[in-house]
């Protein structure tokens, strides 16, 4: 079993293939529990948020600003430090 999870860009719309990581809700190293949203990305057509697909502590890939195709792995979340 791994030690973490990865946290993907997910497709906001059928056409989307890019989208903006704006900010990190979390900080790195924090504890983000299931289903926390943790981070707000855009496309050209949408702002959506990004939740934790599980419990543990947050450790950003991507910097906020930097854009990021669909599916790509943004940040993991480790459950320990």
């Amino acid at each position: 079993m791994s030690d973490f999870v990865s946290v993907t860009l997910p497709q906001s719309g059928p056409n989307d293939v890019l989208a903006t990581l704006m900010e990190w809700a979390k900080a790195r190293g924090q504890w983000v529990n299931q289903g926390e949203v943790i981070a707000v990305a855009e496309t050209t057509k949408s702002v959506f948020e990004i939740e934790a697909p599980s419990a543990g502590y947050l450790f950003d890939l991507t910097p906020a600003g930097a854009e990021a195709a669909v599916g790509e792995v943004i940040a993991l979340i480790a459950a320990s430090v």
